[in-house]
């Protein structure tokens, strides 16, 4: 009989960043659902790539190390996926603090906005339930909501004040997208576009600009994503 194709999901996420799962319960849960190669990528932060690989070797899954830089072009965030990069090159690193520290800073106004108008939401809670060294976002900020009963999941939370047109969202610095695709190289990497025509996210770049980021050595795009229509 022919061997089966591989399955292969390059674009997840654990609780180093904004999942629900640990990295080693990721690959669990891929490779019970057939999953035969696994990109772990968390939001600018490589911690869970040890814990991923352990995994890996023991549930027989290939996990590729991968991480989603924040970026953005003329003012639209723009989310690159970077893969196989050297943990220890410097500037990336450099990067990634940064960016984190602008979340940390973003995360600290939007739930100060959210508690001035009631929201049961308070910053240092945050931190000690998900604990030090997490990619801080807004589904952190969305489960702590979820945890008092205020809305009933994230979704809710998400369209009802967490949207990119809510009066509690606070944008936060981002490099160049050519800029970070430039580091990405320079780190040994792989630079793939995420989710580059998800309209439900907010404003996309257009497809000029990602040409120009083709130029400057963007090796992808991601193209089955849930926001992207069969276009």
């Amino acid at each position: 009989m022919p061997s089966q194709p591989p399955v292969i999901d390059l674009h997840t996420h654990s609780t180093c960043s904004d999942g629900t799962q640990s990295p080693a319960d990721v690959v669990a849960s891929a490779a019970a659902a057939g999953v035969t190669v696994l990109g772990l990528t968390d939001h600018d932060v490589i911690a869970g790539w040890a814990p991923a690989a352990a995994a890996g070797v023991e549930r027989g899954i290939t996990v590729v190390p991968g991480l989603e830089l924040s970026t953005q072009a003329g003012g639209v965030s723009i989310h690159m996926l970077a893969y196989f990069v050297d943990p220890d090159h410097a500037e990336l690193n450099a990067l990634m603090a940064t960016v984190r520290g602008h979340r940390d800073t973003r995360m600290q106004r939007t739930v100060e906005l959210l508690a001035a108008d009631g929201y049961p939401v308070d910053y240092d809670a945050i931190v000690d339930y998900v604990g030090q060294g997490v990619t801080l976002g807004r589904p952190h900020i969305a489960d702590a909501l979820v945890r008092t009963g205020t809305f009933g999941d994230r979704n809710a939370v998400f369209h009802e004040v967490l949207h990119g047109r809510s009066q509690y969202y606070v944008r936060h610095w981002a490099p160049e997208a050519s800029d970070a695709v430039r580091i990405i190289q320079a780190a040994g990497g792989v630079a793939i576009m995420a989710h580059p025509f998800a309209h439900a996210r907010g404003r996309t770049v257009s497809v000029s600009v990602i040409a120009e980021l083709v130029e400057v050595g963007m090796a992808g795009l991601e193209v089955h994503h849930r926001d992207h229509d069969a276009e």
